[in-house]
């Protein structure tokens, strides 16, 4: 069977071409021409997961497309005229009614439905694009139809679904009520307790979330109150944050140092937009039977002392103290902190000492204990940033160590160490009692107009010599405070002596006289 029908078509071709040869006669020839075989072009989609002919991708609102989505058509058909159009699918798609703007279509799709067209020659390649224009925002899914043809019957096509979720909904962290020491009252977000001077300092929140896979960070801050962190007796600097997953606890540590007040910021971020914060008011009150004692206990007595801690700021730091013989654990002694000037690189713990010395006589007679800091400057000078966190990790130790009076807490500096003085002073007026300045002045650091500004009418003493070169300055000092309130005789003290820039010990026992009879409320 199959050789009569090869035979057939043989003999039936071999009667066309002699059809075609036009009459027999003379000796013309026929021949079939075959057209030459016509490929398929082919359709290329990248951006999108999945194969010919369907292609999707999973995007969530809020978010816009992760990448841009290329539509490639080519041919291996010189000559053809391929075209490529995207058009979008009203009828498969839901919750969308066109192409939105969140999408850029290259070349810009126009009409109803939107199409998207580029025509090329082959071997040319034709190219739209979707690229990402801004976060897509309504959820549902989006179809577009893609289509190749070559212009001699030869296509391809393919389908592109975008699917756009809702975001899941975030539900925020929780915090719970703060547990420690003392008496914790209160309800979210406001909390407070109640601590003796001595007591430990170790309150903890816990914060949680019902979101699964969520990296909470909860974090404490001081945001009022009279006390810093290192005076109320706090270890660790601040802000302390504990970082990880639900649930997750904050563990503040430390000793209650000094009477007064410190007020915690207590928050907790779930890195998804949620979020919860609460207040954490801490009182500390004076220890039982210890007046304002700070009960400290431990630290080396009487004569100069010196001591080594690791400081926060500035790795391990030496200072150095006197304290009298008439001192007693058992009874709260006053504290004055001395500030030297700058005298040159690698100056400042031999000036540090100085100043303990120059004041222990005075000290000795007067019954309080001299604690004097050496600054972290190069040039023997302060570095306010790093020095006054020093201090504040110096208070920490001294009043752990000593039991410390924390109502007659006095300060003093020479120099660039009274520039510093006039700033601390100033600024931390509900923790010193009284401060001195011996050629220090307000312009170099803390500014002419601070005592306009400090919380409380502070008792201050200035020492300056006639000869001084800061003279001038001195006496816009004493205007300033003035200007601000403050009373000549009553809580400013200011004396101008004959002599330049320096000091004597006359003159720090005059201070003293100044300022002892000074204390906090």
């Amino acid at each position: 069977m199959n050789r009569n029908i090869v035979v057939g078509l043989v003999l039936l071709v071999h009667g066309l071409l002699l059809a075609g040869c036009g009459g027999g006669g003379g000796g013309g020839g026929g021949h079939l021409v075959v057209p030459p075989s016509n490929s398929a072009p082919v359709l290329s989609v990248s951006g999108m997961s999945g194969s010919a002919p369907s292609y999707t991708l999973n995007v969530q609102t809020g978010q816009p497309l992760p990448a841009t989505i290329s539509v490639g058509g080519s041919d291996s058909n010189s000559g053809d005229n391929l075209q490529l159009s995207v058009a979008f699918n009203a009828g498969a798609s839901s919750g969308y009614s066109t192409i939105p703007a969140a999408i850029a279509v290259t070349p810009g799709a126009t009409g109803s439905p939107a199409m998207a067209v580029h025509a090329v020659a082959a071997p040319g390649t034709a190219q739209i694009t979707l690229a990402p224009n801004g976060a897509l925002t309504q959820a549902g899914t989006l179809v577009l139809d893609a289509l190749l043809t070559d212009g001699t019957g030869g296509q391809a096509a393919a389908t592109l679904s975008i699917v756009v979720s809702a975001t899941p909904a975030n539900n925020p962290p929780v915090l719970g009520t703060p547990t420690g020491p003392g008496t914790v009252g209160g309800s979210s977000p406001s909390f407070t307790a109640t601590v003796a001077v001595g007591a430990g300092l170790g309150f903890s929140v816990t914060a949680t979330d019902p979101d699964a896979g969520n990296t909470l960070t909860v974090t404490a801050t001081v945001t009022g109150g009279t006390l810093t962190a290192a005076q109320a007796g706090f270890t660790g600097g601040f802000p302390q944050s504990a970082v990880g997953a639900s649930p997750r606890t904050l563990t503040l540590a430390g000793t209650a140092a000094a009477a007064g007040t410190i007020t915690l910021g207590i928050s907790v971020s779930d890195g998804a937009g949620g979020s919860a914060s609460i207040s954490l008011a801490v009182t500390i009150t004076a220890a039982t039977g210890g007046g304002s004692g700070s009960g400290g206990t431990g630290g080396a007595y009487p004569g100069n002392q010196s001591r080594t801690i690791t400081t926060t700021a500035a790795g391990s730091q030496t200072y150095y103290l006197y304290i009298p013989s008439s001192y007693n654990p058992s009874t709260p002694m006053p504290v004055l902190f001395g500030f030297h000037g700058a005298g040159g690189s690698g100056t400042a713990p031999a000036a540090a000492q100085q100043v303990r010395n120059d004041w222990a006589t005075v000290a000795a007679a007067g019954g309080f204990i001299v604690v004097a800091q050496a600054a972290t400057g190069s040039g023997g000078g302060w570095v306010p940033s790093t020095d006054v966190s020093v201090l504040n990790d110096i208070i920490t130790d001294v009043w752990a160590a000593y039991n410390v009076d924390t109502k007659r807490v006095y300060g003093w500096g020479f120099s660039a160490g009274g520039h510093l003085m006039h700033a601390i002073g100033l600024g931390n007026a509900s923790f010193f009692a009284a401060y001195g300045v011996s050629a220090g002045v307000l312009a170099a650091l803390a500014g002419t107009s601070a005592p306009a500004s400090a919380t409380r009418k502070i008792p201050v003493d200035i020492h300056i010599g006639t000869s001084d070169s800061l003279l001038t300055y001195a006496q816009q000092d004493k205007t300033a405070f003035q200007g601000a309130g403050w009373t000549l005789g009553t809580n400013l003290y200011y004396t101008e002596f004959s002599g330049g820039h320096t000091y004597t010990t006359s003159h720090l026992g005059e201070i003293w006289n100044n300022l002892k009879g000074h204390s906090l409320p």
